[in-house]
């Protein structure tokens, strides 16, 4: 998730009244670990399938990093409408905390 995302930034955000504030609701995929790095130095990633499925809903999607330290996460928690965590992929790796 990008903190410069103007859906958090809006006036009046709250996630307790999040009903009357945000007409589209907001879901945060968990990244995950790639094996190695790819072009760019990226290390995470979200497989498009899981973003084109919530999509499909009419939802908005933001990524959430699997590094996060704990106040971040709820920082990042308290501004999003649910959490997708997926965890079928057979590229993310076994050993990395995750």
């Amino acid at each position: 998730m990008r903190p410069e995302d103007p859906v958090f930034r809006r006036p009046g955000f709250n996630r307790r009244d999040r009903t009357t504030q945000v007409k589209t609701p907001v879901w945060g995929i968990v990244t995950e670990p790639l094996k190695g790095k790819i072009e760019g130095g990226w290390t995470e990633y979200i497989p498009s399938s899981h973003v084109k499925f919530l999509e499909q809903t009419g939802a908005k999607v933001v990524s959430i990093s699997y590094t996060l330290s704990k106040s971040e996460l709820y920082r990042v928690l308290d501004q999003v409408s649910g959490v997708y965590m997926h965890g079928d992929s057979i590229e993310a790796p076994s050993m990395t905390k995750f």
